[in-house]
């Protein structure tokens, strides 16, 4: 089946059903710009609209260029978005203002009265605007912290995708000194020089807090700059976990503040950061933003089974590369809104690259059976372009993509299957869109094993294809001497030929 899903059985918090797709865009590779945190949007004060709930089924159309922080030639802005005194459990979607509304969402919101944010990397549309449809009745917030400008190389703002990696934990001490931030507490946190090079403008964390003390939210911001009035994450209850993406700039000494309103402990996950103008040229780490698309849904029953959810602790790897106007060669890195709903009790969800090995670290944390939950990751691809995903418990899992990075793909490791064994067994097909046989294109299919060898491969030339693209993981060439597969025996026609030469009869 098409892993491509539209998602027949629709449930409150997860969009089933939406007006026509967006069109798809031309690809234009652009640079970031970071900028000092600011609010644009807030429906509570009249900020950006009226100073009214925007209602059930109802849309609010956001300039976001044309100000003082973000000029006209801006085309994709990070937006963290917040809904608020929410009604009824629902979702919230942002999209470029001049296409139709996408079948994808932004945030869930679980439960009435919840405040709940999420990160989104958004397309501007004509005009710079954006749009944002709520299912149910709520207030929404927009915060913006950067956009990107159109260039087809850039000494700055190309993202460097890393880990992820934990760089902060004040339950254990990571970072700074342990122990949880108090209520209206401050801390700063050093990356420059110390995880990242010290001249970054900008980085990208998925910000955890856990154990908090009461409702309320934290900020992240540049240190040595005023706190800003915006909030990158919104604490419900006595003892919530939350997590969101930020994309926050680099202050004084390569440093970001973090204030907590009702105290919490935090956790950081370092995901990549951005480079100065010192850096060389290159056209790696350019976002190209594509409008919100669903790319996967296991409601739809993805399983022989038709269950909905992915069993506890069940590695599945997702295809993402040459799909949705991502490319199989030239995109290192994806944002991926990742959904969890139906949860069977509290867990967290992880995603990597394919192929290599789970790092262990949460992209989305699920607070109690059924909930119903989003978070933006920025995740590099592994082999064939795919990303795998695991969930702690049982959970139907859904993925948006809007946009990806342009760079290589991970390397696989050893030790780390390339396709999982249980994917046959439940009617998947075993072979992902950006895998195929070089001389014809026809997919071909992908042993479940640790190690390839020459033996899985009719033509040396696919041999030769995988090894320029992953150099020798596979021991194409175990003596070295640039001569792929050559104990065996020629083909008619063909004959075994150096590393990157040509096959000649």
């Amino acid at each position: 089946m098409s892993v491509v899903a539209v998602a027949l059985l629709g449930m409150a918090g997860v969009p089933a059903e939406a007006s026509p797709a967006a069109a798809t865009t031309a690809a234009a590779t652009s640079r970031f710009v970071p900028v000092h945190p600011a609010r644009l949007l807030d429906t509570r004060i009249g900020l950006g609209a009226a100073a009214v709930p925007v209602p059930a089924g109802g849309e609010v159309v956001l300039q976001v260029t044309g100000n003082t922080l973000i000029p006209p030639e801006a085309i994709a802005a990070a937006l963290t978005i917040t809904a608020t005194d929410t009604t009824a459990p629902g979702y919230v979607t942002v999209w470029p203002a001049d296409q139709a509304r996408p079948l994808a969402s932004t945030l869930n919101v679980h439960v009435a009265g919840e405040t709940v944010p999420n990160l989104a990397i958004v397309p501007l549309g004509r005009g710079g605007q954006v749009r944002l449809f709520t299912q149910e009745q709520a207030h929404l917030i927009v915060d913006v912290s950067g956009y990107w400008v159109s260039a087809t190389v850039s000494r700055g703002g190309r993202l460097q995708v890393v880990g992820p990696r934990r760089v902060l934990d004040t339950r254990i001490g990571l970072g700074v000194a342990a122990g949880a931030l108090p209520p209206d507490g401050q801390l700063e946190l050093r990356l420059g020089g110390v995880e990242v090079p010290a001249d970054a403008t900008a980085a990208v964390m998925n910000l955890t807090a856990t154990e908090a003390a009461a409702p309320g939210y934290v900020t992240a911001w540049p240190t040595g700059g005023p706190r800003p009035h915006a909030s990158n994450l919104n604490l419900s209850w006595a003892g919530a976990t939350a997590a969101n993406l930020v994309v926050v700039p680099l202050g004084r000494d390569g440093s970001v503040s973090f204030y907590a309103q009702s105290g919490t402990h935090l956790v950081a996950d370092l995901a990549g950061w951005f480079t100065s103008e010192a850096d060389p040229f290159d056209d790696q780490g350019l976002l190209v933003s594509l409008p919100p698309t669903r790319v996967f849904d296991s409601r739809d029953g993805i399983f022989a089974t038709g269950q909905r959810t992915l069993p506890a602790d069940r590695r599945y790897d997702v295809p993402l590369a040459g799909m949705t106007g991502i490319p199989c060669t030239s995109s290192g890195a994806v944002i991926v809104n990742v959904t969890g709903t139906e949860a069977a009790e509290p867990g967290y969800v992880t995603a990597w690259p394919a192929a290599t090995h789970d790092s262990g670290t949460s992209v989305l944390n699920l607070a109690e059976p059924g909930h119903t939950r989003a978070n933006l990751a920025i995740a590099p691809l592994g082999l064939w372009g795919q990303l795998s995903v695991r969930s702690q418990h049982p959970a139907a899992l859904v993925l948006d993509v809007s946009g990806y990075f342009t760079g290589t793909a991970r390397r696989p490791e050893h030790g780390v299957t390339a396709t999982p064994d249980h994917r046959a067994d439940e009617g998947l097909p075993t072979a992902p869109p950006c895998y195929a046989n070089p001389l014809d294109g026809a997919p071909m299919p992908l042993p479940p094993r640790d190690i390839y060898d020459c033996d899985d491969f009719l033509f040396r030339d696919s041999a030769e294809e995988l090894q320029r693209r992953w150099g020798d993981m596979f021991g194409f060439d175990p003596d070295g001497n640039g001569i792929v597969c050559d104990e065996l025996p020629p083909l008619p026609g063909r004959c075994a030929a150096p590393l990157g030469g040509e096959h000649r009869a």
